[in-house]
């Protein structure tokens, strides 16, 4: 999955879903925490491990990791001044 495209991915997910479901619930929390995912480990940010390993891989990625990677790689860019 490319790297870049992690916050559009989970904002066309919670824009995009008719019923609000689990998949739903955890998208909208991966945002609303997405600066502190990279520092986070799975168990740290919900009751339910499995939940976001699933959501992560109906995403596109293969792993908690490497999702973790492209929100690090996503933010790390946003830091770049282009000035």
């Amino acid at each position: 999955m490319n790297t870049d495209s992690v916050l559009s991915t989970l904002l066309r997910y919670v824009n995009g879903q008719y019923k609000k479901d689990t998949n739903y619930d955890i998208a909208l929390a991966l945002l609303t925490h997405y600066s502190v995912i990279p520092e986070k480990t799975i168990n740290e940010l919900s009751v339910s491990p499995a939940s976001i390993s699933r959501f992560v891989k109906l995403i596109g990625f293969h792993s908690f990791q490497e999702f973790k990677n492209a929100c690090l790689n996503t933010l790390d860019i946003s830091k770049t001044d282009y000035s």
